[in-house]
């Protein structure tokens, strides 16, 4: 996948389209230049609009780039900005605020555990200081 292409999957993954989603999961980044990052931030990016399709892919279990710890959290990179603009207007707290609402729309029984997980790692972070 050349980068361009690499750089549409992604977008349309932040979106929210769950197809793309799904496709992210599955996805080597290989020669990306920081794969891992880019890969959690548009995961992060499309949580608060398609929670459902975002935690049908966590590990649950973490410590990968699909684990709580990674795509539960602000799609910043390294705290200076929004990593997809678009999915993040407001900073990091109302990132927050939108993707914890969107978490509780979901009721669905086989994602109970990641919806826990991520909420969990939502509110474990800090608020604004």
């Amino acid at each position: 996948m050349d980068h361009g292409q690499w750089e549409r999957v992604l977008t349309r993954a932040a979106t929210g389209q769950g197809d793309w989603i799904a496709l992210v999961g599955t996805l080597d980044p290989g020669g990306a230049s920081h794969p891992g990052e880019e890969i959690s931030a548009a995961l992060a990016s499309a949580l608060p609009h398609n929670p459902r399709a975002v935690l049908k892919i966590m590990d649950v279990r973490g410590g990968s780039r699909l684990g709580p710890a990674s795509i539960c959290s602000p799609p910043f990179y390294d705290g200076v900005g929004p990593a997809f603009d678009e999915a993040s207007p407001g900073g990091p707290e109302v990132y927050r605020r939108r993707a914890l609402a969107a978490l509780g729309s979901v009721s669905d029984h086989d994602l109970a555990a990641a919806r826990q997980a991520c909420m969990a790692e939502l509110q474990r972070q800090p608020g604004p200081g």
